[in-house]
């Protein structure tokens, strides 16, 4: 995951400060993600607390506090889901976010989805393994 933000960054120089900037960045979208649209968080994140969250993640500086906040209000609107539920309307997600946080994290959510793959014979835990790995491709 390192080595895709640094190529990130190097093919998107004016996207960030470094490489790390973007790395914390992408969790804390997904943080901000779970947060919002999850119910079983009952105190849910404000943009105060999203933009005090990411204070300093520049290294050492602050990122514009109008990015931070267009951020928290298009996540907050628009879920960042891998599948949309058939029940539900198709929502517009912001394809630049999904994108971004798609190439961020692939390699973390394959190596989860492998180790109960490799540690457990129970087939519905392996079909939703699978299910999720075949997701991301």
């Amino acid at each position: 995951m390192e080595k895709f933000v640094e190529r990130y960054c190097k093919c998107n120089p004016e996207a960030f400060s470094s490489a790390n900037t973007a790395y914390v960045l992408a969790y804390s979208v997904i943080m901000l993600n779970t947060d919002a649209h999850n119910p079983m968080v009952k105190n849910k994140m404000s943009p105060d607390d999203f933009i005090r969250n990411n204070r300093g993640i520049g290294d050492g500086k602050d990122m514009l506090e109008e990015y931070l906040k267009s951020l928290f209000d298009r996540i907050s609107r628009n879920e960042i889901k891998m599948k949309e539920n058939d029940e539900a309307p198709q929502q517009k997600t912001d394809v630049v976010i999904l994108r971004f946080m798609i190439e961020v994290c692939w390699a973390l959510m394959l190596a989860a989805f492998s180790v109960p793959l490799n540690q457990s014979d129970d087939e519905v835990l392996i079909s939703l393994c699978l299910e999720g790995s075949v997701m991301l491709f």
